[in-house]
């Protein structure tokens, strides 16, 4: 997690308000000690107990499934476009950018004879920034609009002529996205693995086991060079912070800078259309009417991924394939597992085989999670997942649970134990301006899950007991790790008394007095490393360092990053 904070400890700083935790607590109280035997006697049925908790009436009255989300608003959209209008004129383009945006995502209703201004004046902006096809689609929506205008014939042909014009530039000119076989939208290329034949994420370097009492674990099965990718994988699922709807793609968390509005909700923005394209025909349309009900529910991010898992498959997915979720499997994937397939991650298998610590868990944590995992079926019913219309639980005598709709309930409290322990952060580096490394940050935007990297386990490099005790907090294990085994220290405990010196011969670490008078140290492999040729390689390396910091600040970030791993790798 971000500097060294874990999920659950970035959810507690956090302390979310919402409506859920009090309605937990007073059905818990209305229920009294009459809940505790029957909740007892469904701790190893989590299909009874998920039935329990539908029908338990202190929860079904007080629970209510509304569509509770920001509509479009004309006036503040009108307010939006003003702004953006003002920011144009000062030529500010970015700021102008996303104002007309925030002006169309409130839109509705808004005046039809004055929406091709929006769309040229976006235009324009994005020529300015090089976004050139994007600024050609603006234009033709500008064009578009333009039937709608209110303006006498004359002026109507003229701007009508200026748009047809800067189209035709775009249509006519020789660059480079006119060409049919290039990728709009490119997304960076990812780094080459030299891939382990049954992991297909993972390096070849790399293989899993299982030992009883440690889980499964990785293993190096050759030298790995620092810096060496290892992992390349794609989350199977994946959910952004609510706080960070409005500045990143909420289907691939990339920042903005051209972003469009969710037809219908005001709360979510996309990259690109291709974006909006793939939430729209799945996760979202059973999202953008609960989303803001969900957020203010003020439920954690795991709970996030949980619905997300289920909302981005259509139920056929779940119904045609329940083998799949037939029996939970901790050792599969693992050398010593029964699954020797290959293990891929997008397959739902793995992500469900994920450890869960079903037998530790408190009766209580059982029944809050079988609570959350009632309010997210509902909302997924509400939606329409379960095919038919959306449903109005206000307008339903006797809300019945069918068959498949228990099914679903059951794998989304599976699921939300899955999460506890198998989410990794989703993070972006923030600097404080474009010249300056001091000051970065790595940020939480989201969390994923990555069934390949979800089994390596962790690594207390930093710290013994202060680190033991939090990952047991959260992921329920005591680390037996070589830092944690070998007592090292901590960052701020060491000082500039001692250097360690790495040996060339056999790449173990000598440690050396910096008060001591010698000329050379010894190895315990018996190689001597003289002491002023490793000082001069520090020296060389800081150097490097200092070289890096100058391409920063001139903004050469191509050339800083390879000195960077010059530095690195020397170090």
């Amino acid at each position: 997690m971000v500097a060294g904070v874990t999920l659950k400890e970035f959810e507690e700083q956090k302390k979310p308000s919402g409506f859920f935790p009090k309605l937990f607590e007073n059905v818990c109280n209305e229920g009294g000690d009459k809940l505790i035997p029957l909740i007892e006697e469904l701790r190893e049925d989590p299909v009874g107990l998920f039935k329990f908790c539908y029908t338990l009436p202190e929860y079904k009255n007080a629970l209510n499934i509304k569509e509770f989300y920001p509509e479009k608003n004309i006036h503040e959209s009108k307010i939006k476009k003003e702004y953006g209008t003002k920011a144009y004129q000062d030529k500010k383009d970015i700021d102008a950018i996303y104002l007309y945006t925030q002006a169309l995502a409130l839109e509705s209703g808004y005046p039809k004879e004055l929406e091709y201004k929006l769309y040229e004046r976006k235009a324009k902006c994005l020529m300015m920034y090089k976004q050139m096809k994007d600024s050609e689609e603006a234009y033709k929506t500008a064009l578009a609009s333009l039937d709608h205008a209110k303006l006498d014939a004359d002026k109507k042909t003229k701007i009508q002529k200026d748009l047809q014009r800067a189209i035709f530039f775009f249509q006519k000119s020789n660059y480079v996205f006119n060409k049919k076989d290039v990728d709009m939208y490119p997304r960076p290329a990812l780094p080459k693995l030299d891939c382990n034949s049954k992991y297909p994420a993972m390096s070849k370097a790399v293989e899993f086991r299982y030992e009883s009492g440690r889980g499964r674990y990785a293993i190096a099965k050759q030298d790995i060079r620092v810096g060496q990718y290892i992992c390349v994988e794609k989350s199977i699922v994946s959910h952004m912070l609510p706080d960070y709807m409005g500045s990143n793609c909420t289907n691939c968390f990339r920042i903005m800078k051209n972003p469009l509005p969710c037809p219908d909700c005001t709360k979510v923005m996309f990259c690109s259309m291709r974006c909006r394209k793939e939430a729209l025909s799945s996760y979202h349309r059973y999202e953008c009417k609960v989303v803001d009900f969900l957020i203010a529910s003020g439920m954690s991010i795991v709970c996030f991924m949980a619905y997300r898992t289920i909302s981005q498959k259509p139920l056929d997915f779940f119904l045609k394939n329940k083998e799949l979720f037939s029996n939970h499997d901790e050792i599969s994937g693992s050398k010593d597992g029964t699954n020797q397939k290959k293990y891929l991650s997008d397959d739902y298998r793995n992500l469900y085989n994920l450890v869960t610590h079903h037998s530790e868990r408190k009766t209580g944590d059982m029944f809050h999670r079988s609570m959350l995992a009632v309010m997210l079926l509902k909302c997924l019913k509400s939606q329409g997942y379960f095919g038919g219309n959306k449903v109005d639980f206000s307008s339903i005598p006797e809300d019945i649970l069918t068959e498949d709709e228990q099914y679903i309930g059951t794998l989304l409290v599976h699921f939300l134990e899955v999460y506890q322990f198998n989410a990794h952060e989703i993070a972006q580096f923030e600097m404080v301006a474009k010249d300056k490394e001091e000051g970065a940050k790595s940020v939480f935007i989201g969390a994923g899950v990555y069934p390949t990297l979800a089994m390596f386990n962790h690594s207390c490099d930093p710290s013994v007991a202060e680190r033991q005790e939090r990952l047991k907090a959260q992921y329920w294990f005591d680390c037996r790790c070589i830092p944690c085994t070998e007592n090292w220290p901590l960052m701020h405990e060491m000082n500039g008394d001692s250097l360690i010196f790495r040996c060339e011969e056999c790449g173990e670490g000598v440690p050396f007095e910096t008060s001591a008078n010698v000329p050379r140290i010894k190895c315990s492999c018996g190689t001597p490393i003289p002491i002023l040729l490793a000082l001069k390689k520090i020296a060389e390396t800081e150097d490097i360092s200092e070289r890096a910091h100058r391409k920063l600040l001139i903004l050469d970030n191509l050339n800083q990053h390879k000195l960077f791993i010059v530095h690195i790798l020397q170090l």
